[in-house]
């Protein structure tokens, strides 16, 4: 922007510029409350800070922002790793650039000792931490992500004597909630019938382990799913079909979560005109509490309220019942009238104590005008 527009427009900088100097960005008020606390806690307790949002909403001028408030403390020392993607061995060169620490790559313990030694005097003569910036975070590998873990905690984890800013987008969050997904198995048995004149028949059986995002952890699963299709006549047509899907927590062997679904539908064409079909399925939908997969409590969500409560259990035990009359006297012209019903019991399979909870009726006429 040639500075006639500027003037024009009353600005001293470019606001379209990649290049605009600190002064000339918007502190906003989280980013004030941010940098504070980054100021007046973070760097004395240590530990991993997170700026996190989708690109292009200021992640990197927050991160500038913050270095240039650091700059001006006394006794406060700031690196930033300008090359996140790096493995381990250009990490350590790396890092040993930002805080003057001659490392040799091939020797990962003396480089591992070395900063840490340099990080601890450091804290005795200052009484804050030494700060690292990650800009680009979600490139970095979890090789890189898990080292700087392990070097910035001393004393059995009891102690921290590193302050790290890490900015990214979503895929780093995600990578942080996720489990590795390595050594899962699978087991498949699928058996198909010739389309035989009466009848045919379809199974297929799944076992494996695999990830459990809900909670998330690992977990052995089973899947199994029917199907039959039988003809006795022309007229006569029955499906029947029963899905299982069941997983089991690995952590403590426990089940989590139980669907089967049972459905049979039959259909009867009584004359050219005269057609009758009735469905029926069984639904059973169980999930135990969430629990976290390494301390074994209780997760908690956010209610409409806005409190945080323990998840429960839950299950649901439900029939669905539909008929469907249709008469089709002359082609053009149809009648159709439907009845359904939803009833739900506390125990699966038992059809005892079966509770009406829905009731649907629909008649639908259709007529062909010929012009």
């Amino acid at each position: 922007m040639v500075p006639k527009l500027l003037a024009l427009f009353g600005l001293k900088f470019n606001p379209f510029s990649p290049d605009l100097p600190t002064e000339a960005l918007l502190s906003s008020a989280r980013i004030e409350n941010f940098c504070w606390r980054i100021e007046n806690a973070h760097l004395r307790e240590g530990g991993f800070a997170l700026v996190t949002g989708d690109p292009g909403t200021g992640k990197s001028a927050t991160l500038r922002l913050l270095a240039t408030r650091l700059a001006r403390l006394r006794d406060v020392t700031v690196g930033s790793i300008t090359r996140p993607q790096s493995r381990l061995a250009d990490f350590y060169r790396e890092m040993g650039e930002i805080f003057g620490v001659p490392l040799h790559p091939h020797n990962r313990w003396g480089g591992f000792k070395a900063l840490r030694n340099c990080w601890q005097t450091y804290i005795e003569s200052t009484l804050s931490r030494p700060v690292l910036l990650v800009d680009e975070a979600q490139e970095a590998t979890t090789a890189v992500l898990s080292e700087l873990r392990l070097l910035s905690s001393v004393d059995f984890d009891s102690r921290v004597i590193l302050s790290v800013v890490l900015a990214g987008d979503r895929r780093l969050t995600d990578r942080f909630r996720s489990v590795p997904i390595t050594d899962v198995w699978l087991a498949q048995l699928q058996v198909t019938s010739p389309q035989f004149p009466k009848f045919a028949f379809d199974i297929n059986i799944q076992a494996g382990e695999d990830v459990n995002f809900i909670e998330p952890d690992r977990a052995t699963f089973l899947l199994a799913g029917l199907l039959g299709d039988f003809r006795p006549s022309t007229q006569l047509r029955a499906t029947t079909s029963y899905n299982l899907v069941r997983r089991d927590r690995e952590s403590d062997g426990n089940r989590f979560s139980t669907q089967q679904v049972a459905r049979a539908k039959l259909e009867y064409q009584l004359s050219r005109s005269v057609f009758f079909r009735i469905v029926g399925q069984y639904v059973v939908d169980e999930q135990a509490a969430l629990i976290d997969p390494t301390t074994g409590f209780p997760l908690l969500k956010r209610n409409s309220g806005g409190v945080y409560v323990r998840t429960t259990a839950r299950g649901v035990n439900e029939l669905q019942m539909n008929w469907l009359f249709s008469y089709r006297p002359t082609p053009g012209t149809v009648l159709f009238f439907g009845y359904g019903s939803d009833l739900v019991e506390p125990e699966a399979f038992k059809f005892e104590g079966l509770e009406r909870v829905r009731d649907g009726f629909f008649i639908k006429l259709s007529y062909l005008f010929r012009v």
